[in-house]
């Protein structure tokens, strides 16, 4: 054999040895890594399935509830359970506006169902970061060892899945939420100097207030239904100017009401938001807030536009929701001005959502979503 031949075969020999050689060290870090991700998935599946469920087991006890009623001859309370349990499958709904104060058994499940469903997340989030620390440590301890036996470049490779852990998405959002959860938590707990040293004078019942046809109800007060309305619970898609971290929680009911009148046809929409303070101090930077509701069209084969828009000034957030009533949107006209007058038209385009926007007195952004995801890159940050 030439000696050319047999030097490129001891080349291609020693790069196969060192490559097995690398693959051999890595074989426990392959195991951890595997142990972990499959620990990982089970958890993400229990609290899917947590998620799925949760409105089964809803319905479930609220039907368990309605046959002690039955059992017990209570019509009313058997009444009382059949109108929430249909409710519920209608509007798929529970928040503190479904609340029925007449019916305490309701309630009460109401109650414990929606704080297991509130808690899933913070649950979630906590066993994820406990499986992320018991991981690193384990990686640790053999980075420790890798690095006393001299190899280095085995250690680099355990140190680079520490740093890819603790960034993963999994871990990122699990952090996210126990950081809400704490601010929350801090923001509800009253100071020590903020304790009265004395009880207080019970204070009068505070009255809604309005602005320019903008209801804002007192603090920890739920709006009383009035007839036929129906408000239906929304997520708002976050955009990409509003913060990550927000001092600020948003929550968003919309009705539509198709009609018309006098022979002319209108399509108006109705928003309320809850507002209240997260994970900011109390009578500090939560003063002069402002939130607005822009009202989008979407013309045939054109891009979405702002039609209308309303502000309110917010008075100071508590961490009891604050409600915002604002006043019904008829979408098939808008206002146009001619001269010194004004009048309405025909819109030019299909109600399509709203854009909902919390600023400090400052104009700093505090939050920022939208009631269809697909209006992120149309919300504007000027209102």
């Amino acid at each position: 054999m030439p000696r050319y031949r047999h030097t490129i075969l001891q080349i291609g020999l020693l790069v196969l040895l060192l490559t097995a050689s690398a693959f051999a060290s890595d074989a426990e870090l392959d195991r951890a890594r595997s142990s972990y991700e499959k620990s990982l998935e089970k958890l993400q599946k229990d609290h899917s399935n947590n998620l799925r469920t949760w409105p089964a087991r809803y319905v479930k006890a609220l039907t368990v509830m309605q046959q002690k009623m039955q059992e017990a001859g209570n019509l009313d309370g058997w009444q009382m359970a059949n109108k929430e349990i249909e409710r519920f499958k209608s509007e798929r709904t529970l928040n503190e506006l479904d609340f029925n104060g007449e019916a305490p058994d309701v309630e009460k499940i109401q109650r414990n169902f929606m704080e297991a469903r509130n808690g899933y997340e913070a649950s979630h989030a906590k066993l994820v970061l406990n499986l992320r620390d018991r991981y690193v440590d384990h990686l640790s301890e053999l980075q420790k060892r890798r690095t006393r036996a001299g190899k280095i470049e085995d250690a680099l490779r355990v140190k680079e899945e520490v740093d890819r852990i603790n960034v993963s998405e999994a871990v990122s959002a699990a952090e996210f939420a126990m950081a809400d959860e704490a601010a929350r938590s801090e923001s509800e707990r009253p100071r020590e100097d903020q304790r009265p040293e004395k009880p207080e004078e019970p204070e009068e019942a505070e009255a809604p207030r309005s602005q320019s046809g903008i209801i804002i109800h007192p603090a920890g007060k739920i709006p009383p239904k009035k007839k036929n309305e129906a408000l239906k619970r929304k997520s708002l898609t976050r955009t990409e100017s509003s913060p990550l971290k927000s001092k600020v929680a948003v929550t968003y009911w919309e009705q539509s009401m198709a009609g018309s009148i006098n022979n002319s046809k209108r399509d108006e929409h109705r928003v309320r938001l809850g507002v209240r303070g997260s994970g900011m101090n109390v009578g500090d930077s939560n003063k002069g807030l402002r939130a607005t509701v822009q009202y989008y069209l979407k013309p045939d084969k054109r891009d979405p536009q702002m039609f209308n828009a309303h502000s309110a000034n917010l008075p100071a957030l508590k961490t009891a929701m604050l409600h915002v009533d604002f006043p019904a949107v008829d979408t098939t006209r808008r206002r146009s001005r001619r001269g010194s007058s004004s009048y309405y038209r025909r819109a030019w385009g299909k109600y399509y959502g709203c854009v909902v926007t919390i600023k400090d007195r400052t104009g700093r952004m505090l939050y920022q979503g939208c009631s269809v995801p697909q209006l992120k890159s149309f919300a504007r940050v000027d209102q």
